[in-house]
């Protein structure tokens, strides 16, 4: 199996949304996210264990990557909605999960 690095993803990426096009592109971005939600629904009703995530977790990233350069501000919201996240386990966290936890990972929050 060949193993891509981060540049070669990104060229696959461009090179599918070139050849097949945006619109087939976010059609097989729902499609796939659906199947990771059925996978994930599955594994739930079942034993607690279904091989087929991974899979679906799979196709849903390499979708995920290709959207997101149809999507430049991405990365700024991601990088907020990280901040946002930050704000609520700080506030959430037991004292458990304080001694477990890297505090860096809570310097220099913006505030919400």
């Amino acid at each position: 199996m060949r193993i891509y690095n981060d540049t070669e993803e990104a060229e696959l990426g461009n090179i599918a949304i070139v050849t097949w096009g945006i619109e087939s592109q976010l059609d097989m971005a729902v499609e796939e996210c659906a199947e990771l939600i059925l996978a994930i629904q599955k594994s739930r009703r079942k034993d607690n264990r279904n091989h087929s995530i991974p899979e679906e977790l799979a196709d849903v990233q390499n979708c995920i990557n290709q959207l997101k350069k149809l999507y430049p501000e991405f990365e700024d919201l991601r990088q907020r909605k990280l901040n946002k996240l930050a704000h609520l386990l700080k506030a959430d966290m037991t004292r458990e999960s304080r001694n477990t936890c890297n505090p860096s990972l809570f310097e220099g929050l913006e505030i919400l």
